[in-house]
């Protein structure tokens, strides 16, 4: 993200005569540099969620994880993740952020150590 901002800047307050399509090529050359296989050269593109990805990485934990029973009071403490998230939508539906996010919460395959019920693994976003 540094060599970003620092490119759009040096753009904004025109030094060293630099367009938007040099800040695009710098960063270009960085990504494959650093990943050739998710960032090819040439007329190969490359995907919009994983250069999202790239950006916006950070190693600070976003994110919580906990599991708990979907029948009784079964609950284990929270763990901290660094989720990273990219909302993709592949079709024209048009459905609202949230209910993407509902999606965080899945059931796992264990079993209530309790009541040998399913367990669900709940995911919060630290905002």
């Amino acid at each position: 993200m540094k060599p970003l901002a620092s490119g759009f800047k040096k753009y904004l307050m025109d030094v060293d005569d630099i367009s938007l399509e040099d800040v695009r090529d710098i960063l270009r050359k960085r990504l494959h540099a650093k990943h050739p296989t998710e960032f090819p050269t040439g007329a190969a593109g490359a995907s919009v969620a994983g250069l999202a990805t790239r950006i916006f990485h950070t190693n600070t934990a976003s994110a919580s994880a906990s599991v708990e029973c979907t029948q009784c009071d079964y609950e284990e403490d929270l763990v901290d993740h660094n989720l990273g998230l990219v909302l993709h939508q592949m079709s024209n539906r048009s459905e609202s952020t949230g209910l993407w996010l509902k999606n965080l919460e899945h059931h796992t395959s264990k079993k209530c150590p309790d009541c040998s019920q399913p367990l669900r693994k709940l995911r919060v976003l630290k905002c």
